[in-house]
């Protein structure tokens, strides 16, 4: 995570690094290939992760509502765990969904079994219809494949491949889909 960091800040002088290099080895036509492919790639995993966070903020808003709703205790806070917990595939909401329960339990008893229904009504939305949808709309995958992706992403290289799966199979799909 650090290294990560310092590559960022220091990213123009390791692309020029990078780029000396491989002009000693590459012809000119080979780096434009790989650097217009790099660049698709780039702008498809961003898309991807704003697309994420847009999700995130979506379903944190759309609990905090229904908690304010049903006169939850504390819903902006409950609604933010749970919202930001669902950027994690699969395994977040569930999360977030048992340290809200756990909140509520401890605060206000009466309101947990209201509050698991709310928040897998919400779930269930997000995970079927609405995040798959407007990552495929921002990866250019259809509904299908975002949910393939995330699912055999997972199923190879665990929690990592979920949020994995998606970009590296729109970068594949795209790359298909043009034909080069």
């Amino acid at each position: 995570l650090f290294v990560s960091v310092y590559m960022l800040l220091d990213k123009e002088s390791i692309c020029k690094a990078v780029s000396r290099i491989a002009s000693l080895v590459l012809k000119e036509r080979t780096i434009r290939a790989i650097s217009g492919y790099l660049q698709r790639s780039g702008a498809v995993v961003y898309r991807y992760f704003v697309t994420q966070f847009a999700d995130c903020v979506i379903v944190s808003v759309a609990a905090t509502i229904a908690l304010f709703i049903m006169r939850a205790p504390s819903p902006v806070l409950l609604g933010f765990v749970f919202g930001m917990f669902n950027i994690i595939p699969y395994f977040g909401p569930i999360i977030g969904g048992v340290i809200g329960g756990l909140i509520v339990l401890i605060s206000s008893p009466e309101y947990t079994l209201i509050f698991i229904i709310i928040v897998l009504l919400i779930q269930q939305l997000d995970g079927n219809v609405i995040g798959p949808k407007i990552l495929g709309d921002s990866t250019g995958l259809p509904a299908l494949w975002v949910m393939f992706a995330i699912l055999v992403g997972g199923g190879i290289f665990g929690i990592i491949g979920m949020f994995i799966g998606v970009p590296a199979f729109a970068v594949i799909y795209k790359k298909k889909r043009s034909g080069r």
